[in-house]
């Protein structure tokens, strides 16, 4: 590990297969970093902030100094399971899966998305992008990956910018409200299926699908026209509502059709519900076809 404010000023640094952990509060990099194995930045004092590409924050890294990561790493980790302080990033497009973690409990400053994050950087197709906090994880621009991982016990992520583009989503988390109107899986991304302990909003004007498990308290669908398949035999939830185009959902544990911020469950299409349990409501069902 390297614990000096500057990395590597006159020389490239090859890792080759061999994981390469940089351990700094304060760090500045000005030649390249590349390897084929894992490559993490993390901060030595748990409530160090980070700022990536621009963004305010202690453990600074500007776009040029990203620009220093080459492709090739099977992954890169900016922050640390134990660490507090807040994770901002401006617009950047990463060349590697990549992982952003403050995990440590205690007034968890959160991850804040500021600008256009993309981890399909040098024609990548593929790229994951997983975000593991304990506090608030919000942002004001869009992102762009293959798949993505929510991950924070007791969390809170509100990514409800229209113009997200991901192929699969999964996780295991607190609160969940997701926009993405090209459509998407609720599938594996290291996690399989999204589990959240409190209420999972999703919304889009696509077709979202699952090959994994939903569980949460509440599941909301939203979006103009979207298709909701949700027919995984092991969908667990308390109670479903939304608005939206079509639905076809699965459970079979017993749900109700109540309020998850919307009240009842209206459908512009079909509603099609199957259930070896009990199903009932407290709000109404409005569709075309049920």
């Amino acid at each position: 590990s390297t614990q000096a404010k500057t990395l590597f000023p006159y020389t490239t640094l090859f890792r080759s297969a061999h994981a390469l952990t940089l351990n700094a509060d304060t760090l500045a990099i000005s030649a390249n970093i590349s390897g084929t194995s894992t490559l993490t930045i993390q901060p030595k004092t748990a409530t160090t902030t980070i700022g990536l590409a621009g963004a305010s924050g202690d453990l600074n890294l500007s776009v040029a100094e990203l620009d220093y990561l080459q492709n090739g790493f099977s992954l890169i980790t900016i922050g640390s399971a134990t660490g507090t302080g807040k994770i901002t990033t401006n617009a950047y497009t990463f060349k590697d899966t990549l992982k952003l973690i403050n995990g440590g409990a205690s007034s968890n400053g959160g991850i804040e998305i500021a600008g256009a994050l993309s981890v399909l950087g040098a024609s990548e197709t593929s790229n994951n992008l997983t975000l593991n906090s304990l506090g608030a994880v919000t942002q004001g621009a869009e992102i762009t990956a293959y798949g993505l991982e929510l991950l924070g016990a007791g969390a809170t992520y509100t990514l409800t910018n229209t113009d997200n583009a991901i192929t699969t989503l999964a996780g295991s988390t607190g609160t969940v409200s997701f926009f993405e109107n090209s459509g998407f899986a609720i599938g594996t991304v290291n996690t399989a299926g999204l589990t959240t302990s409190g209420n999972l909003t999703l919304s889009s004007t696509g077709t979202v699908t699952q090959s994994n498990l939903i569980a949460a308290a509440g599941l909301e669908l939203l979006g103009v026209n979207g298709i909701y398949t949700l027919t995984n035999t092991s969908n667990a939830i308390t109670t479903l509502a939304g608005s939206t185009g079509t639905v076809s959902f699965v459970e079979n544990s017993g749900f109700a059709i109540g309020t998850v911020n919307t009240a009842g469950l209206t459908t512009t299409g079909n509603t099609t519900m199957s259930s070896t349990g009990t199903v009932t409501q407290s709000q109404k069902v409005a569709a075309t076809g049920l």
